[in-house]
């Protein structure tokens, strides 16, 4: 009585008596090599830089409980206008879509075909390339890939079949993946480095539509404001251009940086002082201002100001800026008091 054979054997067996079912696997194959293949040709190409800032960052959710899916968008903008879709490959979405917006990031792209690579923002680095979901799927690539290798190399004329369909697949998948970065001119207008607030920001917009914050008092500099925190906050000179003596260099090296010289001290009777945590640096600039306060705040500057310390405190608070930043004002939000970084220091 015959046998019947299971098992991958006989699946090569159907393969070859099936061109079809051949031809399918030969361009199964070629689809799922694209992913490793792309990797080895931008790890082996040159890299370029990109400045540019973040105008949308977001996760949208869509669909009820059972079949929920998640959108994830995040773009920047070039001082020309142009506009990056930085996660057109969707290696990285949930990072990306985390960005501040605003932020100004260095966008990492290869040479070979534009691919963003690695976006550095002031406080974080985003691998795109090498994200772990990207890792994942190229393996699993590779192992299809491998397997419809396998299964459909089994005819004397595989070698010029496959050379015909492999390239045809892979063609099919890079013209039906969105994998675009580059989206043209960005049609809206780019947050600036006022965040929503006029200049002087105790001003109301003339238009009633307009929605701008405010506060209730500007200072000048070396005027002591008290917070809410208990403690006295005072900007005691003008912003200068980087950041303190030790802190780390690789921020300086890839971004715009300012120091403000600050002096935090408890107000009595408390004994141990803390920085507000919404400190803004607004200017005249592209973009927004990010404060470097993870710990170690400035990027591990022994002169930082920490958000917590006992007695008084002189030293610094620091932010990444837009490209071509100029300072105006330093404003303690949850105090509605701006300080005029423009003014004349104390004597």
């Amino acid at each position: 009585m015959p046998t019947t054979r299971t098992g991958p054997q006989s699946l090569r067996q159907r393969s070859a008596a099936n061109p079809w079912v051949r031809h399918l696997l030969l361009l199964l194959a070629g689809a799922a090599l694209v992913l490793p293949v792309e990797w080895v040709v931008h790890a082996a190409s040159p890299t370029a830089d990109t400045r540019a800032v973040v105008v949308e960052s977001s996760v949208e959710r869509r669909g009820s409980t059972g079949r929920v899916s998640y959108i994830h968008n995040a773009v920047a903008v070039t001082a020309d206008g142009a506009a990056i879709d930085l996660d057109a490959a969707g290696s990285g979405a949930g990072a990306l879509a985390e960005l501040d917006l605003g932020a100004p990031v260095v966008i990492t792209r290869s040479a070979a075909d534009g691919r963003v690579l690695l976006v550095r923002a002031p406080q974080t680095v985003i691998d795109v390339e090498n994200h772990w979901g990207a890792v994942v799927l190229r393996v699993g690539c590779l192992l299809v890939a491998g397997a419809a290798l396998w299964l459909g190399w089994v005819a004397p004329r595989a070698v010029v079949v496959a050379f015909a369909l492999m390239p045809l697949g892979a063609a099919l998948v890079l013209v039906v993946l969105p994998r675009q970065h580059d989206i043209g001119a960005y049609p809206y207008p780019v947050r600036d480095a006022m965040q929503h607030y006029l200049d002087p920001p105790t001003a109301t917009p003339s238009d009633p539509n307009r929605s701008t914050f405010r506060v209730d008092a500007v200072v000048p500099i070396g005027t002591a404001v008290p917070t809410d925190l208990d403690t006295t906050v005072t900007v005691t000179g003008p912003p200068r251009t980087g950041l303190p003596a030790g802190a780390d260099p690789g921020i300086d090296e890839v971004f715009s940086t300012v120091r403000i010289p600050v002096r935090v001290e408890p107000a009595p009777p408390a004994r141990r002082a803390r920085l507000p945590t919404v400190l803004l640096l607004l200017g005249e600039g592209r973009g927004s201002t990010v404060r470097l306060d993870q710990e170690p705040a400035c990027a591990g500057a022994p002169d930082a100001v920490p958000d917590r310390h006992d007695g008084p405190r002189e030293g610094y608070v620091c932010y990444a800026v837009p490209d071509d930043f100029e300072a105006r004002y330093l404003v303690l939000r949850n105090d509605d008091v701006a300080v005029d970084l423009r003014s004349a220091p104390p004597p």
